[in-house]
């Protein structure tokens, strides 16, 4: 017998974040002792939330509220596991500085998926089909699909990652 609950954005982000700490620990227990903590990505801004490169400010706003407590998460595991490490790697301010300098970087094509996606006919947004091929040339691409980044992308934000942490 399970009870529905309403959660206003702020104590959602409480929530989570309570959770992930949980799993941190969890893991933790197990034996691992090295983290890198990645900020939840600026899902506004993903091909299947934004509409002509302009990202959702409400939902990226969410994101923040949730790695604000990420953060200071981070703070507190660092500051009560000293026999652990716990980095904490600032990837929305890289995944932004990627997708707006994204033809620099080499990607043509930042505000749509390599695979597969259209409008749908009632215009509620995207609409994103199985079996769909996907394009020919994929390091041209940011996003592999609705929501994440391609191959090509990845390796550039993990290179920024491990040149802007102490990981």
């Amino acid at each position: 017998m399970g009870m529905n609950h309403i959660y206003n954005l702020e104590q959602f982000a409480d929530l989570l974040i309570n959770l992930y700490r949980q799993h941190i620990l969890e893991i933790q227990g197990l034996g691992l002792r090295k983290f890198l903590i990645l900020e939840a990505s600026p899902i506004g801004c993903i091909p299947i939330r934004s509409h002509n490169l302009k990202c959702n400010a409400t939902l990226n706003h969410t994101v923040e509220m949730f790695n604000t407590r990420l953060k200071s998460i981070v703070h507190d595991l660092s500051s009560n596991y000293p026999g652990s490490a716990f980095t904490y790697a600032p990837s929305i301010q890289l995944f932004n500085s990627l997708f707006n300098n994204a033809e620099a970087y080499g990607f043509k094509v930042k505000d749509k998926a390599c695979c597969g996606g259209s409008d749908d006919s009632n215009g509620t947004g995207p609409r994103w089909f199985a079996n769909t091929v996907p394009c020919r040339n994929r390091n041209e691409y940011l996003f592999w699909d609705g929501a994440h980044p391609t191959e090509a992308a990845q390796r550039i934000l993990a290179a920024l990652i491990h040149n802007t942490t102490s990981f």
